[in-house]
């Protein structure tokens, strides 16, 4: 009787622990990446300066710097999502999507990356200080806000020429991690296009169509 007990006992906690791994894997949310993409439609031929210019990478806030995504859902209230993240840190995407507008752009002869020991006559840089989903109320949005800086560097050390916020909130229709990507992608296309046209009117030279 008392191997029955025992024997019973053993099946039972065999059968409770496979129960409990099985229902862990069935239920366990899985991991999903995402990757920031913009493309400049339109690839220019001839440069508007025969100068070099560096794109330096970009900070972000401590609030914002790591993978995952982060929502707001109440005035104080910040969420943080384990299992929708950047497939890299998002400074480094938007760094990477810029320097490759900026070269696509072809306002500067030559687009050099943080890495190049050649001396630059420009350099662009800026801070990443808000990247968010606004969802404190039904209508959803994808909060995006960049500070962009442009430094000619001369004989007589670095010259600060111009800096702006540029700041986007776009409309989510959808409360979804592939929705808030799209709308930060549509952001980052228009604040790289009016940071595009911010260049050329410094430089006296209209956006081109």
């Amino acid at each position: 009787m008392r191997h029955t007990v025992v024997r019973y006992l053993l099946i039972s906690l065999v059968s409770l622990t496979c129960g409990c791994i099985g229902f862990s894997r069935k239920h366990s949310p899985v991991r999903k990446q995402y990757i920031l993409e913009v493309h400049r439609s339109k690839h220019e031929t001839a440069p508007l300066l025969e100068k070099s210019c560096l794109v330096k990478p970009l900070t972000i806030s401590k609030s914002y710097g790591t993978n995952s995504f982060f929502y707001r859902v109440d005035t104080d209230e910040v969420r943080r999502d384990y299992y929708n993240e950047f497939a890299t840190r998002p400074e480094l995407q938007i760094t990477e999507v810029l320097r490759e507008w900026v070269s696509s752009a072809h306002i500067f002869e030559t687009v050099l990356s943080g890495t190049s020991v050649l001396a630059p006559a420009y350099v662009i840089e800026g801070s990443i200080r808000e990247l968010f989903g606004n969802f404190t109320t039904t209508d959803g949005k994808a909060i995006l806000s960049i500070e962009l800086k442009l430094i000619e560097h001369s004989a007589g050390g670095p010259e600060f020429l111009f800096g702006r916020d540029y700041e986007r909130r776009i409309p989510v229709d959808v409360h979804s991690p592939n929705a808030l990507i799209e709308a930060w992608n549509k952001g980052l296309l228009d604040i790289f296009t009016t940071f595009e046209s911010d260049v050329r009117t410094f430089f006296r030279e209209p956006l081109s169509q």
